[in-house]
């Protein structure tokens, strides 16, 4: 199965489809893995895995803690603690979310960040 292959199975609504059909397929690749199932997500960010006819069901936010570390999970409870947005420190704090700078600059998918809104904003028109 090819990187092409992957992207036509994830359809035109899937999110981050090539970075998925990228990492999937050097995964398949690298491990001679194969798809043994599915993983779909509902509109309210819910998932279900579907694997050899078993269903695990998961809440997005039991989906965000599985795929984030303890670490990094005490270090977002501690900056949601304080409230403030962490890059200029003057406003409400957002909920977790990964930078869309460092997602295009340096392909980081995976730091999160709790900046505000406006520092969020001003991240994606830097781009």
């Amino acid at each position: 199965m090819t990187e092409q292959d992957l992207l036509s199975i994830l359809g035109e609504n899937a999110q981050s489809k090539n970075l998925t059909a990228k990492k999937t397929n050097e995964i398949m690749q690298r491990d001679k893995s194969v798809i043994t199932g599915f993983v779909v997500t509902d509109a309210y960010g819910n998932v279900a895995i579907v694997d050899k006819s078993a269903v695990r069901w998961m809440s997005k936010d039991q989906l965000w803690q599985f795929f984030h570390s303890d670490q990094q999970i005490n270090n977002m409870t501690e900056q949601l603690n304080n409230a403030m947005c962490e890059r200029c420190g003057e406003n409400d704090a957002c909920e977790p979310h990964t930078c869309p700078y460092a997602e295009d600059i340096y392909r980081d998918y995976e730091t999160l960040c709790t900046c505000c809104e406006k520092c969020a904003h001003e991240c994606s028109m830097d781009i």
